[in-house]
């Protein structure tokens, strides 16, 4: 459940004298005794003074303003004429502030601001005054003033440096967001809300926010509550796999950056936003483990748009869901909104950056040979999608050209930045593309293998998953050539046999050099269904995802003839399943761990034509079991 912790509130009380100068004689700068900022009231802790009684002020003058100690020390001089003339038998002196015309000038304390409003502190609590004089100069009177009677409100109304002490054990409160999921703010304290007019036929009182009733933030603040206390139904881009989740609502009145972080949280957190609760691909925002914040710390921040809604999920990270302390504040102030309040540059999500020289054909960067290519997608302009993404975000174009035929890869995964991958023949053209991958590479990296034809211009697209922008680090290499069928047979079959791939394997209508490592594997087709049982199977290799550990695992080999996406999937095993696939038997290009249904793995992946894959089916921390393995074309 959540629970809004107010924020401490500064309160400095200067006193002020009528011309906005500061006055030295009452003006204090400071908190409460408790350590406590507060702010000033109309009511009750800032209060008006009574005027003094006829006769003595507050300070203990006689009722001109002097000290029963110095009451006759004027007593020479007259009183002031009420005309405002001159008294011809005064003496000219100083003028003082004591209500008198002491330089006979026809003028009481012309000298002085006198009679403006003022604030003293008097233990804690902020008190408004009128500016007056005495002997010691211009004071802040506050008159008879006293504290008021203790009130379950927030407040310190005795001035005694506590608040609401006189009311132990009850929930006091000024407005709703002090008060719990549920609670409402009524006469001081908080109170349960009415029940639901036309309740569900099985309310569950104790549910933790979710998208059918997330939590209202209806403001910035600090918020508190368990996610662990949530379901499993949700996971973000970033991570949240498996773990219990809670949902947080809000909507700001106008576009804003806005910020949600859970430092100080007890648990490992992941945070990620959508716009629409049940829709994935809604998400504009996620993050697990800010690298730049503290242990556990999860941050976002993103332009939120005027009176859109958006949900906020406190997830789970790889150690679980628990407690969690959710700040929800204004982000960092945007440089711009629009390209007009960008001097010579652009607006882009609201910093002003240089503007890209062209559009994204028309700054295409040439390989002129094998090696590591970088750029920097920042600033740069989102004109060439790659089809295995739903939305891409700015990209760099490269492109080479071979005098010979042969087998290249394209691989960015040094690169600092969820990328997307595509290659094709003509720049502006999606129908020309030949290959696209997103994260075949390492982590969120991309990596794609292309049989590249002579003297043909190949376009290759680098670009940022969604909004992802970063450094990019791609490396053009040479592939491995699929082993031709035994040069003995001639004319090559149409389709091999196991006859003719001796030494090596056919998959797929191809022969393949096996490595050893695969040696046992079983051969497989591209699509299909696969059944089968890990109890007592050997380790084949340790995994990139999951706790593997030494549980026994299942290996596939397959091959496609030309390039497709594939998914394949794990659900409808009756374990806890880790799901990876590898190159050649060595690299790994995918790893899954609770993706897909429950406790089972999905992945996604571009397939490359000729490319020899094993598929691994392994258990989380040694689990072992009855296995559904399905590949199937996207």
């Amino acid at each position: 459940m959540l629970r809004f912790l107010p924020a401490p509130l500064l309160a400095l009380v200067l006193v002020a004298c009528a011309d906005g100068s500061e006055d030295d004689g009452g003006g204090v700068i400071g908190f409460d005794p408790n350590g406590v900022m507060r702010p000033q009231r109309d009511a009750g802790t800032h209060q008006r003074p009574a005027r003094p009684e006829a006769g003595r002020d507050n300070l203990g003058m006689d009722g001109g303003g002097e000290s029963k100690e110095d009451a006759g020390l004027d007593a020479e001089l007259p009183p002031p004429d009420p005309d405002g003339d001159v008294d011809p038998e005064c003496t000219p002196q100083p003028e003082r502030c004591n209500d008198r015309d002491d330089d006979c000038d026809g003028q009481v304390d012309e000298d002085f601001e006198t009679g403006g409003v003022c604030s003293s502190n008097q233990n804690g609590c902020v008190v408004e005054g009128t500016l007056s004089c005495n002997e010691a100069g211009v004071f802040c009177d506050i008159g008879g003033w006293a504290p008021s009677a203790e009130v379950c409100d927030g407040e310190d109304n005795d001035c005694d440096g506590s608040a609401d002490e006189d009311f132990p054990g009850q929930a006091c409160c000024t407005d709703n967001f002090q008060c719990g999921l549920g609670e409402s703010c009524v006469d001081g304290q908080c109170q349960q809300d009415d029940p639901d007019p036309d309740p569900d036929p099985d309310p569950d009182p104790g549910a933790a926010p979710n998208c059918a009733e997330p939590f209202e933030m209806l403001d910035f603040g600090l918020y508190q509550g368990d996610a662990s206390m949530g379901e499993a139904a949700h996971n973000g881009e970033c991570g949240g796999f498996v773990n219990p989740e809670i949902v947080a609502t809000f909507v700001r009145p106008n576009d804003e950056v806005v910020r949600i972080d859970t430092a100080g949280s007890l648990s490992d957190t992941v945070v990620y936003v959508r716009t629409d609760c049940l829709n994935p691909a809604s998400e504009v925002a996620c993050n697990d483990n800010d690298p730049d914040g503290l242990l556990f710390e999860s941050v976002v921040e993103f332009m939120a748009t005027g009176g859109q809604r958006y949900f906020v999920f406190i997830d789970g990270g790889l150690l679980g869901s628990g407690p969690f302390v959710l700040e929800f504040g204004p982000g960092a102030v945007p440089d711009c909104a629009i390209d007009d309040d960008c001097p010579d540059q652009i607006c882009r999500d609201g910093r002003c950056v240089d503007p890209p020289a062209a559009a994204s054909c028309d700054a295409v960067e040439a390989m002129d040979g094998f090696g590591i290519y970088g750029a920097d997608t920042a600033g740069l302009n989102d004109d060439v999608d790659g089809s295995c993404v739903p939305e891409g975000g700015n990209e760099q174009v490269f492109s080479f050209e071979l005098d010979e035929a042969a087998r290249v890869v394209l691989d960015t995964s040094d690169s600092d930045f969820d990328t997307v991958l595509s290659v094709r023949t003509a720049c502006a053209d999606d129908a020309s593309e030949v290959a696209c991958d997103d994260d075949g590479g390492l982590g969120t990296r991309s990596r794609v293998e292309v049989d590249a034809a002579a003297n043909t211009t190949y376009y290759v697209v680098v670009e940022g998953f969604r909004a992802a922008s970063g450094t990019i680090s791609l490396e053009f290499a040479e592939g491995a050539a699929v082993v031709p069928p035994d040069a003995g047979v001639d004319p090559p079959p149409d389709v091999c046999d196991a006859d003719l791939c001796a030494p090596g394997r056919c998959i797929a209508d191809a022969c393949h050099e096996v490595p050893a490592a695969c040696a046992g594997a079983e051969l497989g087709v591209p699509f299909g269904e696969f059944r089968g049982n890990t109890v007592g199977a050997s380790a084949f290799a340790p995994s990139g995802c999951g706790l593997a550990g030494n549980a026994g695992e299942a290996v596939y080999l397959f091959a496609v003839d030309e390039a497709v996406d594939l998914t394949l999937s794990t659900a409808g095993s009756d374990y806890d399943t880790v799901l990876y696939v590898l190159e050649a038997c060595d690299r790994e290009v995918a790893c899954s761990d609770d993706s897909g249904l429950g406790l089972t793995s999905s992945i996604n992946m571009r397939a490359s034509a000729g490319v020899l894959y094993a598929v691994v089916v392994d258990g989380y921390n040694n689990a072992e079991g009855d296995f559904v393995l399905e590949i199937s074309e996207r």
